[in-house]
């Protein structure tokens, strides 16, 4: 027998279904090969709800589960165990991960899990080769009628982006466990608020941890834990495995939380994940304006570089009024609100490189609170999201500066600066198919407005695109600020911009460098044209500050696409200076 086949037959993984019966449990022991002291992988279901576990003995773990049954279990009907000859422990650990997080994200089914059983993220044996082979288990699973969606649909969806049910880096389950001592320490008492700022660029996980922070006390605070199941509690690494703080949680929490979405694009996307988890129906999710008019003893802000300031507003009118009604002065800004109305504490999520609006709360007034001697401060420092990891970024960040590095394109991530934009919107639009979606053309903003390009309204604009490259004509998407710019592919054929695309992920991102920046040959350095910078919402007074809102709206563009960033610049000498930095 040739190693490629007893490797093919040691990894097919097979589903054998029981009735979730005493009757059932007695056949899975008798007829099953590892129905007993083998590692393996299954799913309880009943007709709406699910729950998703990892166990050594699948007979003893069902009659722990069916001791439950008048309880926590009531509704699940059907055993479907998962079982292969290559399962050893770390690997049903990440097939269970997978499973919570993908069929959370296609919705067939409530899962009735957790997050706080879940394991920190680790690396093992051949781990690579059991995350290829989860593709097989979905397509048995969907064959099974179990799940849906096909996975490329599923891992496209912002529930499955947003969900609190991934595992956590080392990094990120430290911060969770400060945060959680945090929310205790702070509940105890009526004295001062506590501030907390949690640092971290783009891909990092700021969201992640938001998430999983407030789904975590939420489960605590819904007794949505079940301790009979002792392989979920088996090791240090499980939140719930800490008695003493589930009980304190218990005693000191409560209900008054406000996540606060800052990007008013993504409040329907987050309340959408929100609303998918019956403990997060509990939590209000709202606007800066919203949590002015609540009372809440916790407030979590996501994307809190995005917060407003009075400076070139669209509609200052209800900002002057929520501060009226605070009692503010009418300078102060959406930050001075969540301070006021977050009793007991108040957690920042924060990226100062991600501000690019002149109505954006400045920096400075971010420095009063982190400078406090009295704030906590994290940092998150590894790149996740994005597969060309930290060098990537340190490249992007770098590109802008006086001290660029050079980039080893990696087999991981796929760059290239395209000489024709047209060429680059047409591989855009393969990727896009080839993906499943989530493959857009973005830019700076040096092109013309709609409203200016073409005004219905108006005699004076008629032509119908908004601007031309080379003889080819381009169109922004139709609002500048549309939520579904990214997620719905009937805008493939349009332009995004910043506005679109910040806190989404991208599969591959196509990036235009427009007017407003190119290289100078004799100087060599990179030049910033502010007058070509049409946003006035972004054009500050100040000409630096113009020149960083620029730098600050390409780094985000540029640090969307998961799988691959393709650039065109405008100016040829910029295109041909960033060839130079890359090294295939």
């Amino acid at each position: 027998m040739s190693s490629s086949f007893k490797t093919k037959i040691e990894f097919e993984t097979r589903i054998e279904q029981f009735p979730f019966t005493e009757e059932g449990i007695s056949e899975l022991k008798i007829n099953s090969k590892h129905g007993e002291d083998w590692p393996v992988v299954y799913i309880l279901n009943g007709d709406e709800e699910a729950y998703i576990g990892e166990t050594q003995s699948a007979f003893d773990r069902m009659k722990q589960h069916l001791a439950n049954r008048n309880t926590l279990r009531r509704n699940l009907t059907c055993i479907n165990l998962m079982q292969s000859e290559s399962f050893n422990k770390s690997a049903i650990l990440d097939i269970e991960n997978m499973l919570i997080t993908h069929m959370h994200a296609d919705g067939k089914y409530i899962l009735q899990n957790t997050n706080g059983g879940q394991s920190r993220l680790h690396n093992y044996y051949q781990r690579n080769l059991y995350q290829s082979v989860f593709k097989n288990i979905w397509d048995k699973l969907k064959e099974k009628n179990l799940v849906v969606h096909e996975l490329y649909k599923v891992e496209n969806s912002e529930i499955f982006k947003f969900s609190p049910y991934k595992e956590l880096t080392s990094e990120q389950y430290k911060i969770v466990d400060e945060l959680l001592k945090l929310y205790v320490e702070a509940m105890k008492k009526d004295k001062e608020r506590i501030d907390v700022v949690v640092n971290g660029s783009a891909g990092t996980g700021k969201s992640l941890i938001a998430m999983y922070f407030i789904n975590l006390i939420a489960n605590i605070l819904s007794n949505n834990y079940d301790f009979t199941n002792s392989d979920d509690f088996c090791d240090d690494e499980s939140f719930f495995n800490r008695s003493d703080l589930i009980k304190s949680v218990k005693t000191y929490g409560n209900y008054k939380i406000g996540f606060v979405v800052a990007v008013p694009n993504n409040k329907k996307k987050e309340k959408k994940v929100f609303s998918s988890i019956r403990d997060l129906r509990k939590i209000d999710v709202i606007s800066p304006s919203e949590a002015s008019r609540g009372d809440y003893d916790v407030l979590i802000v996501d994307e809190a570089h995005r917060l407003k300031r009075r400076n070139k507003l669209t509609n200052f009118g209800t900002h002057d009024r929520v501060n009226h009604n605070l009692g503010l002065s009418i300078n102060s800004t959406e930050l001075d609100w969540v301070k006021l109305k977050a009793r007991k504490m108040l957690v920042l999520f924060y990226d100062g490189n991600q501000s690019v609006k002149e109505s954006d709360v400045l920096k400075e007034d971010f420095d009063e609170i982190i400078n406090s001697s009295s704030t906590k401060q994290y940092f998150l420092n590894s790149q996740l999201r994005i597969k060309g990891g930290n060098e990537y970024i340190d490249f992007v960040k770098k590109l802008f500066s006086n001290y660029p590095i050079k980039y080893n394109v990696q087999q991981e991530y796929e760059l290239k600066v395209y000489d024709d934009c047209n060429e680059m919107f047409r591989k855009i639009k393969e990727k896009n198919t080839k993906y499943g979606g989530l493959c857009r053309m973005l830019s700076g903003i040096s092109f013309y407005w709609r409203k200016k390009a073409r005004d219905k309204r108006s005699t004076k604009y008629k032509q119908e695109y908004d601007f031309e490259i080379n003889g080819h004509k381009y169109c922004w998407n139709d609002e500048f600020n549309a939520g579904d710019f990214i997620t719905n592919d009937e805008n493939i054929d349009k332009i995004g911009c910043i506005y679109t695309t910040q806190g989404h992920d991208l599969n591959f991102a196509g990036v235009i460098f427009g007017k407003d920046i190119s290289y100078d040959t004799k100087e060599k350095r990179i030049v910033y044209h502010i007058n070509e910078f049409i946003d006035t919402n972004a054009k500050s007074k100040d000409p630096n500050k113009t020149v960083k809102n620029i730098i600050n709206a390409y780094i985000i563009l540029l640090t969307r696409g998961v799988y691959g960033t393709y650039i065109y610049a405008v100016d040829k000498n910029l295109r041909e200076y960033i060839k130079s930095l890359i090294k295939d």
